[in-house]
């Protein structure tokens, strides 16, 4: 079966395909390794990251903290620090390798951090559609 996993390449999208909204059900996976259900939304100027109903917390579990960055549009109320990204932040995306097919890795500008960019890791449910996320986010 090796080699019949799609390729970013192998996905054509024209402009209004690639603006379509689109939903993935990915798992992040944090630089401690901790993997967090996902739903991923991209169109033409956003990349959503959204908490699944199992990880989105319950009133008040997050503290008064949490409220403050809600209230400030800092923090979405699923819980999610940044509920989502400008496409025009984003710097590269990839797929992980051969090693892990299912995986892929996205960079955004981002001022907060010294090196100006944010990584993060995804692992999609297929290579196929982390090779399609791959491809409508390079578009």
């Amino acid at each position: 079966m090796a080699g019949s996993e799609a390729r970013p390449e192998d996905f054509i999208f024209s402009d209004v395909r690639a603006s379509r909204y689109a939903e993935y059900n990915v798992i992040k996976v944090n630089h401690r390794g901790t993997r967090q259900a996902r739903v991923l939304g991209i169109d033409r100027e956003r990349f959503y990251n959204m908490a699944t109903g199992m990880d989105a917390p319950k009133d008040g579990t997050k503290g008064i903290g949490a409220a403050i960055l809600r209230g400030v549009g800092l923090q979405s109320s699923d819980g999610t620090k940044r509920p989502y990204r400008n496409i025009r932040d984003l710097i590269g995306v990839r797929m992980v390798g051969p090693e892990e097919p299912c995986g892929l890795h996205v960079v955004f500008s981002e001022g907060i951090d010294e090196a100006g960019r944010k990584e993060y890791r995804y692992e999609a449910s297929s290579g196929d559609e982390a090779a399609e996320i791959v491809a409508k986010l390079r578009h």
